[in-house]
């Protein structure tokens, strides 16, 4: 067998061209048992000299940076040593099998060291390499080189160092081969030291793994027990520091209490704590979950100050770095603020009562973002900015005494562009109106350091700007954006721009004119969005337009209604696509694309074109195209621009988007639409008067609805409003069952509420007096009253036993009395005054505050004045109880200043009631008179109200009360005519006198100087209750 023939190896490797991004090993069945399989019986070595010389080794001899001693080498140091003496070692021509003497193994190990050290997938194998050819030259029978776990150790070390998936398993398989071949030899030279060790927890803390914590704890228990009979075994400081890492890389609370009581426990260990072991637990608490990671990590240091007298353990800058960084990273109101009180006490000398620890760039910068993470964007970037300038005053502070003193040594502080770039982006995203300005005076700060310290602005500087300006909302604020776009490419051609504006910076200016809705921000937004495209085709831009900027494009034509936009949204959609075949995969349309365009068709009224694009991204997701899938948006904007379309079958049209839209999400995986879809429907039924199929449609959704619901899509759970518009639709056709279906309605939100958990139904008195309307709506029906009082008993009731949510308000009480009004009952005047009662006492048991309206007295008056009884007396005795309500109300307006003069309505119907109240006729002519005259002196007199004067009372009657007004017409002659206006049929509302006319009531015509009104006839207007 060849042994210089990889192929023929014992242990067998294939590393890949990309074998940075992965290593495979090709093994035998007995790999682990060949890799250590040496001929010892060929080792012409005494072992308890070899022991002895185990013994002699000094434990200071070991390195201090990787734990190896680089031997000096036999071999040049060009830039290609290491490669041109590794493969010396390798040609077997130069360095015959079995030639190997021991300093060439010394010579070796520097290697296998040096390529430890490149922290790569390469050092690694090539490390493992240099080992096997030592074990070959044994198997060869060469008795003047050995293996020694100090080999074995460097590679493992290098399998930690390469940071490859799966090299702490490589690392673990070596150290274990190793341990077995000191069981089966009892050789000491295999035996495992803490150096070993650690380089084996090394790897598995390097390497990310679930089952990390335990391999180190078996590790630390393995050296635990062999310090019992070997001291090379017992755990060191870097041993605790890296158990420690690896319980700060789980970050879970177990975590957490392994890593306090290993650190309670170190003195057990015979381990004095040094800097690095509280280091490591204090990077512990700055990664674990559940805690204060910034309170931890400070008590941790001043328990560093306090609890020991120790110099050497005294907290570094990097201690305190720590802490700003858990402090930056906590995003809490006060983190600014103690990250900042922090910062000084480590300015600060001793003996003012600071930490006397000098910070560096990490310090200032950590403090600078804690800043910018504050939850008020605007106080965060205030504080950010005052800590950089307090940075470039440090750092030039620094920069002069180095001068004066002639250091070489590189400075703690010092600016970069990134430090800079933290605050603009902080400013940028401030609600400060001079943000913008504070982010150019900081670039001209950049600029004027360009040459002396080699910091510029950058593209992110530049954007910074831009996207402040975008927050501005004006016109201007987007053209100077715009302007800066253009600054931007001008110092690209110059060359004090690295890189040129990118996709951000174009979107930044469209995004300033996307929060404009203005025609002009759409023209000037797809004028961008052109010379972008023109910039691409003659090669000055790297890329076309992506689907971001089409988006924010056809987004801003939608919302702006500008001329033009639907034309332009089909042409930038068809370009899109064209992109996207040509190859460029960023331009492929998306979801929010095909919804801008979607909403740019129902805005601009074309429902028909919003639904056939619809459906064509419905074709196309059949097909495959996961980006074209419509969501619950998509059908919810096609739905609405039908409802707002004004067509006939518009509510049709928006059931049908809207069972295509629950058919794909339950047919074809879909997103199930969203309960906005539902309640755009029921409200658009609920206003309908027009279609007389409107509630039964209403109900059918909301059917549909409950069913969804009850099937276990819980985003559907039925909102309050759902409801409500299907009552209001039954009320608004004035259909004779509307109560019944509304209190039908009713028990469903309760049972929906108590059986099903719906968290948006709210049972409150809004909905009953949704009921109440329906009943007042169909109050014709004889029990309609009635039924409407048993619904205003279960409103006190439940008030009364603490649900304040039904508390009933003065529009239940009205509904009540109103659909006694329209009740055809013949007691409705009593039950409506008796509802009235009800809310005055309600009022004055302090149940009900503010002032009793005056519709629920109109009510009764009209109660009164359609009370449909025949009987003479029982007509007198229900107008009677007009007469004492009306009466009240003129009380009230006369003693109490927050109660006005009835409206016109209450006359009205108070005139009405009058005509039908069987009256005396000296009686009621007195009553007329009384009324009229306070009518007119109070301006209440409208159309309604004449006509209801005029039919209450005779031609006598009438004549008598129109005194006044002949006695004015005397002094005047219209037409040379002496007019009089004596009969019902001669006077006219125009004829009376201006102040007499309620002064909602227009009039039209000629005044004169009297004060009349005459020629033309007035409008009529309509009454209002």
């Amino acid at each position: 067998m060849d042994k210089d023939d990889p192929a023929q190896s014992t242990y067998q490797w294939e590393v890949r061209n990309d074998e940075i991004d992965s290593f495979r090993y090709q093994t035998t069945a007995n790999f682990d048992k060949e890799m250590v399989k040496v001929n010892y019986q060929v080792l012409d070595v005494d072992q308890d000299d070899n022991e002895d010389k185990e013994e002699r080794e000094s434990e200071d001899q070991e390195d201090e940076e990787d734990g190896f001693m680089f031997r000096p080498s036999i071999f040049s140091r060009s830039e290609t040593w290491l490669q041109d003496a590794t493969e010396d070692v390798f040609d077997l021509e130069k360095v015959p099998l079995g030639s190997l003497t021991e300093n060439d193994v010394e010579s070796m190990v520097g290697l296998m060291v040096a390529w430890s050290r490149k922290n790569s997938l390469e050092g690694a194998l090539t490390v493992e390499r240099l080992l096997k050819r030592v074990v070959d030259d044994m198997s060869a029978g060469n008795g003047n080189v050995f293996v020694s776990n100090r080999l074995y150790a460097v590679t493992i070390n290098a399998w930690a160092r390469s940071g490859e998936k799966g090299a702490a398993q490589r690392a673990q398989a070596i150290h274990d081969a190793m341990v077995q071949m000191y069981h089966q030899t009892g050789d000491s030279r295999f035996k495992p030291t803490r150096r070993s060790f650690n380089a084996l927890l090394q790897a598995w803390v390097m390497s990310g793994e679930s089952n990390a914590v335990a391999k180190g704890e078996q590790i630390l228990n393995e050296m635990v027990e062999g310090w019992s009979t070997d001291q090379k075994s017992r755990p060191d400081p870097m041993t605790i520091s890296l158990m420690l890492e690896l319980y700060g890389n789980d970050g879970s609370s177990e975590a957490l209490e392994k890593a306090e009581r290993l650190f309670d426990s170190i003195e057990t260990l015979e381990i004095k704590k040094n800097l690095y072991i509280y280091s490591a637990l204090q990077n512990v608490y700055s990664k674990a979950e559940g805690i204060n990671n910034a309170n931890k990590t400070m008590e941790l240091i001043e328990r560093m100050l306090h609890d020991s007298d120790d110099k050497s353990i005294r907290p570094t800058v990097t201690n305190f770095n720590v802490v700003l960084s858990a402090y930056s990273r906590a995003n809490e109101t006060d983190s600014a603020l103690h990250a900042i009180k922090l910062l000084r006490k480590m300015e600060m000398p001793e003996s003012d009562g600071g930490y006397e620890v000098a910070p560096d760039k990490i310090s200032y910068f950590s403090t600078i973002l804690t800043c910018t993470r504050h939850p008020n964007a605007t106080v965060g970037a205030n504080l950010a900015e005052c800590m950089l300038t307090r940075m470039e005053e440090r750092a030039h502070a620094e920069a002069k005494r180095r001068e004066e003193v002639s250091s070489v040594a590189p400075p703690l502080v010092h600016m970069d562009t990134e430090c800079f770039n933290v605050v603009l982006s902080a400013l940028s995203k401030s609600s400060d109106q001079d943000a913008f300005s504070r982010i150019l005076r900081i670039i001209k700060r950049m600029e004027s350091k360009c040459t002396t310290q080699n910091i510029q602005p950058t593209l992110r500087s530049w954007n910074a700007a831009i996207n402040a300006l975008s927050r501005q909302r004006t016109m201007e604020a987007a053209q100077r954006a715009e302007k800066i776009l253009n600054h931007m490419f001008q110092l690209y051609e110059c060359g004090k721009l690295n890189e040129k504006p990118d996709e951000f910076a174009h979107a930044s200016v469209l995004s300033a004119y996307q929060k404009l809705h203005v025609p002009e921000a759409a023209y000037r937004a797809d004028k961008i969005l052109s010379r972008m495209e023109d910039l691409y085709e003659k090669k000055i831009l790297d890329y076309p337009p992506d689907v971001f900027h089409y988006t924010i494009v056809c987004s801003i034509w939608a919302m702006t209604g500008a001329k033009g936009g639907i034309r332009r949204c089909t042409e930038i959609l068809s370009k899109a696509t064209e992109r996207y075949h040509q190859g460029f995969r960023k331009c492929k349309p998306t979801i929010r694309l095909y919804n801008s365009i979607l909403d740019c068709y129902s805005r601009g009224a074309q429902p028909e074109r919003a639904e056939q694009l619809l459906y064509h991204m419905l074709s196309l997701a059949r097909k495959g195209d996961k980006d074209a899938r419509p969501d619950c948006f998509s059908f919810d904007i096609v739905l609405n621009a039908f409802l707002r379309s004004g067509l006939k079958d518009a509510g049709r049209r928006a059931e049908s988007v809207l069972e295509r839209g629950l058919e794909f999400a339950e047919e074809e995986g879909g997103q199930m639409l969203d309960i906005r879809s539902f309640t755009a429907i029921l409200g658009y039924y609920g206003q309908q008067r027009n279609v007389f199929d409107s509630p039964y449609r209403a109900e059918s959704i909301l059917n549909r609805l409950i069913s969804l619901f009850q099937a276990g899509h819980k985003r559907l759970s039925p909102h309050i409003s759902c409801f409500v518009n299907v009552m209001d639709a039954y009320a608004g056709q004035k259909n004779q069952n509307a109560g019944e279906c509304a209190e039908n309605l009713f028990r469903t939100m309760i049972k929906l509420k108590r059986d099903y958990g719906a968290k948006r139904i709210e049972i409150n008195s809004g909905v009953v007096n949704a009921v109440l309307n329906a009943w007042e709506a169909s109050a014709t029906s004889e029990n309609a009253g009635r039924r409407a009082e048993r619904l205003l008993d279960l409103l006190e009731d439940n008030h009364d036993n603490g649900k304040v949510e039904m508390a009933p308000n003065f529009s239940s009480y009205n509904k009540v009395i109103a659909t006694w009004s329209k009740s055809p009952a013949p007691d409705k005047a009593d039950r409506a005054l008796a509802v009235l009662n009800r809310m005055k006492r309600r009022k004055e048991e302090r149940k009900l505050f503010g002032k009793l309206p005056e519709y629920a007295y109109s009510l009764v008056i009209n109660a009164c004045a359609f009370s449909g009884a025949e009987d003479p007396d029982e007509r007198f005795r229900i107008f009677q109880i007009a007469r004492n309500v009306f009466n009240e109300l003129i009380a009230e307006s006369e003693t109490d200043p927050d109660r006005s003069e009835p409206s016109p309505t209450t006359y009205g119907w108070y005139f009405q009631a009058i005509e039908r109240g069987s009256i005396p006729a000296d009686l009621k002519f007195q009553i007329l008179q009384e009324t009229f005259q306070r009518c007119r002196e109070k301006q209440r007199i409208n159309s309604f109200v004449w006509e209801r004067l005029k039919s209450a009372s005779n031609d006598d009657e009438f004549a008598q009360l129109m005194v006044p007004v002949n006695n004015i017409r005397r002094s005047f002659k219209r037409s040379n005519v002496q007019k009089s206006v004596n009969t019902k049929r001669g006077v006219k509302l125009s004829d009376l006198p201006e102040n007499w006319i309620w002064k909602g009531y227009k009039a039209v015509g000629t005044k004169t100087d009297d004060g009349k009104f005459v020629s033309k006839q007035r409008r009529k207007q309509p009454h209002t209750s």
